[in-house]
């Protein structure tokens, strides 16, 4: 068989004399919508007929039918479909990668936690920091300070903090430290809330019927808005109130007045003095709080209404509810 370039440039394949064999059409595909053409029978002996158009026949399957009956004879054919040019696909760049800050360290105290860190050199730019606690979310630090200060930690706490670098929408994976806070002394424990009183009687005269034990419901008032100041005191379920003065991690105050004391079916006055310390404290209620206090409360009553004087001094624990 004798090759040579057609007038397009591609090999065109022609019969060669000595061929006596019909091939099979060789059908070149290098596009999806190229349809394979059936070979058209061999011309029967006599006139050459005209090529009948097929509707919707595609145009160059049209011309290769009109090639087979050149000549009367079925001969090879290559169907030749102008290969489409492929699209080209610009390769996806992955998102830049941010390095992760590195040497996270924590210097805890009782009330304030200090984060320190370093960000490797390199790679992009650091816009900021987001800093957690415990999960929650606390604040954003703008680059380049790699420090950040938590004045809302509580003494005696065990806190994990999480920091991740950001460029735009670009974060660097997590780094976490978990550390404790150290404990904070009683005296700057704050009194507040709802006590449940246990007393104990230590001594008394001038009484016909006191009992040995006693159960009260005290609450405090602090009289400023945070940490650990002076209170109002006071008796649930009676009038008692009064103020009481704070001495560091000890308080002490007096009240005059009635203070469930009878003589007969009066009522007398009472002079009533409290003191009492902080003997326990914990981090509660979003605060430093003082959950236990020990004292002694006295009263006394001079003689009046045909009733000998009296005093009484007890021993009590206080224990915080809410």
């Amino acid at each position: 068989m004798n090759e040579k370039p057609g007038p397009n440039g591609q090999e065109e394949h022609r019969p060669d004399a000595a061929l006596s064999t019909v091939e099979e059409p060789t059908l070149v595909l290098e596009s999806a919508e190229a349809v394979r053409e059936p070979a058209e029978p061999p011309a029967p002996a006599g006139p050459t007929p005209s090529p009948t158009k097929r509707r919707g026949v595609p145009r160059l399957v049209v011309a290769a039918a009109a090639v087979l009956l050149v000549g009367g004879a079925a001969v090879a054919v290559a169907l030749l479909v102008r290969r489409q040019p492929e699209r080209v696909v610009a390769p996806t760049e992955s998102p830049s990668v941010l390095a992760d800050p590195i040497a996270l360290q924590t210097d805890a105290q009782a009330f304030r936690v200090v984060l320190r860190w370093i960000q490797p050199s390199g790679g992009t730019p650091v816009k900021g920091y987001d800093v957690y606690r415990n999960g929650r979310y606390l604040e954003r630090v703008e680059a380049p300070a790699t420090t950040f200060t938590d004045d809302d930690a509580l003494p005696a706490k065990r806190y994990e903090y999480e920091v991740q670098a950001f460029s735009g929408p670009t974060m660097s994976a997590p780094v976490t430290v978990t550390t404790r806070t150290s404990r904070a002394p009683l005296g700057v424990a704050r009194v507040e809330g709802t006590f449940d009183v246990k007393a104990r009687t230590e001594s008394s005269y001038g009484y016909i019927d006191f009992d040995d034990r006693h159960n009260y419901g005290w609450k405090f008032f602090p009289r400023c808005d945070e940490g650990p100041c002076n209170v109002v005191w006071k008796f649930l379920n009676s009038g008692v109130r009064s103020k009481v003065d704070r001495h560091g991690a000890r308080y002490s105050g007096s009240y005059h007045g009635y203070f469930h004391v009878h003589c007969g079916e009066a009522r007398t006055a009472s002079d009533v003095t409290l003191q009492l310390h902080v003997a326990k404290a914990k981090s509660v209620f979003g605060g430093w709080r003082a959950v236990k206090l020990v004292g002694t409360l006295k009263h006394s009553e001079p003689a009046q209404l045909g009733c000998v004087s009296s005093s009484a001094t007890l021993a009590f624990t206080a224990r915080l509810v809410h």
